[in-house]
């Protein structure tokens, strides 16, 4: 089953095209990487999959639904672009932060029950911050604050996890800590894991796929098919290639 189908779609922003004839799958339990240069249309392919912005043209499916149908949101986790700002004046705690997910499911009036507690308290636990859930979000670092959302963006342990430039308030470490974490919750628990990155030889090593995007599909795959491509080689060179691909040295040599 595709958890994502994306058909001859063509998307504008502003005044340009920011996707154009764009077809895409991820089928369930993928690990995909989206990759492309600045403006290449990645971030605004998340916003049309999650119904915030409207296609001028093609068609777009969550389960086998069009986002402006879907109702069960619990099956998805989001994780948008980090934004540091907006945090050291906002007052809430990290319980509070990653309990926001549960009530955003409920009707009026909304009000925590046990089994939100339990969620809360699981989901905490799993990204290892469960001492951090009396602590207001903006005393954190910028790798505690990641890690807080996403435990927000897993606390109704959603089917599809989606995720625009997670790692860009991290340093190496949490970085690599992070993407550990992603591969888990793919390998293990099945989630299907769709990343918006620009660090492509790191997302490399723990996604199983690669959309790379330049306002259209300029490839769709696995990493190892893009590597061997001679279509890639003569579009990129090969140094940029495998750099993308990482499955190679520097010398073109299988790492």
């Amino acid at each position: 089953m595709n958890v994502i189908e994306v058909q001859n779609l063509t998307a504008t922003y502003g005044l340009g095209v920011a996707l154009d004839r764009v077809s895409w799958q991820a089928g369930a339990g993928e690990f995909w990487a989206i990759v492309g240069p600045n403006g290449s249309g990645k971030t605004t392919l998340l916003k049309v999959v999650l119904g915030l912005m409207r296609p001028e043209t093609g068609r777009v499916s969550l389960f086998g639904e069009s986002p402006a149908r879907f109702r069960d949101w619990h099956r998805l986790g989001y994780l948008p672009q980090f934004n540091g700002l907006a945090f050291p004046r906002f007052p809430a705690t990290v319980q509070e932060v990653v309990g926001m997910e549960r009530l955003a499911g409920k009707h009026f009036p909304r009000w925590m029950d046990r089994a939100d507690a339990q969620a809360i308290s699981e989901s905490l636990a799993r990204l290892d911050i469960a001492n951090l859930a009396p602590r207001r979000i903006g005393e954190l670092s910028g790798g505690q604050r990641q890690r807080v959302l996403l435990a927000r963006a897993l606390v109704n342990r959603p089917r599809l996890l989606l995720l625009d430039e997670p790692t860009l308030a991290l340093d190496p470490d949490s970085r690599n800590a992070f993407y550990e974490l992603l591969a888990t919750l793919n390998r293990q628990d099945g989630v299907t894991v769709v990343l918006v990155t620009h660090d492509s030889a790191t997302a490399g090593r723990y996604a199983g796929r690669l959309l790379y995007l330049d306002r259209t599909v300029i490839f769709s795959g696995s990493f190892t098919d893009f590597c061997d491509s001679p279509e890639m080689t003569a579009r990129f060179g090969a140094f940029a290639q495998h750099t993308i691909c990482h499955q190679h040295d520097q010398a073109g040599g299988v790492s």
